[in-house]
């Protein structure tokens, strides 16, 4: 009987992302994804989704500062969001395919 495919899921702060995530990560978000966009990805913790040793997903939760009047408070935003669009349903619904 066949196995489904498992998805793997791991988070790791921006300084703790070996080179070969990097660049499967830069791969992942595609051409459109500007040197600006990728500086606003990083200081924060990645979520990186895993399928058959292929990176199908990200999204990086960063801090930021917003101010409410004059109060600043202190947010998570979400940076660099993105994923396959084929062969892995769940794990990001816009970006490059996943190839295969």
């Amino acid at each position: 009987m066949p196995t489904s495919p498992v998805l793997s899921l791991r988070v790791r702060h921006t300084a703790y992302l070996p080179g070969t995530a990097r660049a499967a990560l830069r791969a992942l978000l595609g051409d459109d994804f500007s040197e600006d966009d990728w500086d606003h990805a990083l200081g924060g913790l990645h979520t990186l989704a895993w399928l058959e040793g292929q990176l199908v997903g990200h999204a990086a939760l960063v801090q930021r500062t917003l101010l409410v009047g004059d109060t600043p408070r202190r947010v998570g935003y979400l940076e660099a969001v993105g994923g396959c669009t084929r062969r892995c349903s769940g794990a990001g619904s816009a970006g490059p395919s996943c190839g295969g």
